[in-house]
């Protein structure tokens, strides 16, 4: 096995507790670049709220954003693969709010996000993510067009019944538990693990030439699907379960530990091995 292409979650996995990415993980990243191999990010995030950090790691393949709804370029910024919801998805935002009162609810629409309301709850969220959101206090006041991505922030103890409740809606998308209270709804077909596929495909790379590490559900089908699947210590117990390797938690430099047992085992990209 030669690994030629590492994707790695970003919160839970790159970053640490204070959502910083630690000089052990960066020297790592920066070592398995120059052997030739490429690097990036597959994340639940928006363009604005992956910017930051792009300066302080080596991603040279393009970014996996939206939880895989959208595939993009960071250096031309060229958007190289998107999905969107269908039509319909609004009907289901407003649904849901009728459902369960008290839901924050995020809809990602054109390149920005939009809290449906603002509460304090979505203000932790902005925190968490680093990125603004914009008020929005009517459906009726977004421009026209279909949204990328809708995220629902609520209790964990209601977020099973969430989940139950939109699925049985039957609309023709997918919905994923990115966190304990994060519940998103992505495109059909574009989750994490499928875009992992459109990048592999686009960079010439078979999967079993790829490796991939998270730690919630959304990364679930990226770990399965990659050549080498690493869930960290404190992942989701189900996706330890489809992992190949358990790294140590990220607090504890897990993507560095990744790029050890890839040098350990021989299977750091070889151009310039």
């Amino acid at each position: 096995m030669e690994i030629r292409l590492l994707v790695s979650d970003m919160d839970g996995t790159l970053l640490d507790e204070e959502g910083r990415i630690s000089e052990e993980n960066r020297e790592a990243i920066a070592w398995f670049c120059r052997q030739g191999g490429r690097f990036t990010l597959a994340t639940g995030r928006m363009e604005a709220a992956v910017v930051p950090y792009l300066n302080r790691v080596g991603v040279n393949a393009p970014l996996i954003l939206y939880n895989g709804a959208r595939i993009v370029d960071m250096r031309t910024r060229e958007v190289l693969w998107e999905a969107f919801l269908p039509f319909e998805a609004y009907e289901l935002v407003e649904a849901v709010r009728q459902a369960f009162p008290g839901v924050n609810t995020v809809l990602y629409h054109r390149g920005v996000a939009y809290a449906y309301p603002y509460t304090a709850r979505v203000g932790a969220h902005e925190r968490k993510d680093g990125v603004a959101c914009a008020p929005l206090d009517r459906l009726a006041d977004l421009a026209p067009g279909l949204l990328t991505k809708v995220l629902w922030i609520i209790e964990p103890e209601r977020i099973e019944a969430l989940k139950r409740w939109v699925e049985e809606q039957g609309l023709d998308v997918q919905i994923i538990q990115s966190d304990v209270d994060y519940l998103e709804c992505v495109p059909q077909g574009a989750t994490k693990g499928d875009s992992l596929a459109r990048l592999a495909e686009r960079l010439d790379l078979p999967l079993s030439a790829v490796a991939a590490i998270g730690d919630n559900l959304n990364d679930y089908e990226m770990i399965r699907r990659a050549g080498f699947g690493v869930a960290v210590g404190n992942a989701h117990p189900k996706l330890k379960e489809v992992a190949d390797w358990i790294s140590p938690p990220h607090g504890e430099h897990a993507v560095a530990a990744c790029i050890a047992k890839l040098q350990r085992e021989g299977w750091v990209a070889g151009a310039l091995r």
